[in-house]
């Protein structure tokens, strides 16, 4: 792994999550004739590798680990993470079935509202024919097929997550868009968990 191959695939993937954005998409012509050290200049530390031999291993690795703490591997900003593995080092997943020595991407993601910017750069990752690994998947499907679970909380976190739970969020409550009656239908529906009754201490 160098700097120019990893600026080159952040670049698809940060380009993917700019111009697919359902909220307020960027034109693709805003991409056209930039190089991807220009784009990289997004990524948190981009403009840490003036002095950097773009295409060295050792440097690669040089400005990783400088700048790791600070969300250099993230293509949206603590959210979404396209980190590079070196099998049989590191943070490695012996199951990936990757030449001992070569490099492989990894996606993921935690917060369920960027579920869809993940989906965006998987898709167009596999339309460019770079194959990255999704730990995440699985989630993705079930949140698709809308088979996994939403758990309501009163102060909702919006890391919770787990092989059900998909996401975490309020109880609906009536407006112009919710009636009382799809609220109560919400509510019948819930599985509820009991709280666990506080006393004082005396």
């Amino acid at each position: 792994m160098t700097l120019r191959k990893y600026m080159h695939i952040w670049r698809i993937a940060y380009e993917a999550y700019c111009t697919k954005s359902t909220f307020d998409p960027e034109p693709k012509s805003a991409y056209e004739n930039v190089s991807d050290e220009d784009i990289f200049r997004h990524n948190s530390k981009g403009r840490e590798i003036e002095g950097l031999n773009l295409d060295s291993e050792e440097d690669f690795l040089k400005w990783e680990s400088a700048n790791s703490p600070y969300h250099c591997l993230d293509v949206a900003y603590a959210r979404a993470h396209l980190s590079p593995h070196k099998k049989g080092e590191g943070w490695d997943d012996e199951e990936i079935p990757v030449p001992e020595g070569h490099w492989y991407l990894s996606l993921y993601f935690s917060v369920y509202g960027y579920s869809q910017d993940v989906i965006n750069m998987l898709d167009t990752f596999s339309h460019a024919g770079i194959g990255v690994v999704c730990g995440t998947t699985s989630r993705l499907l079930k949140m698709v097929n809308e088979t996994d679970y939403v758990s309501i909380s009163s102060i909702p976190n919006k890391y919770t997550h787990d092989k059900e739970i998909g996401n975490e969020i309020s109880l609906p409550y009536e407006c112009e868009d919710i009636t009382a009656q799809q609220v109560a239908e919400v509510i019948a529906a819930t599985e509820w968990v009991p709280l666990k009754k506080v006393k004082p201490v005396l």
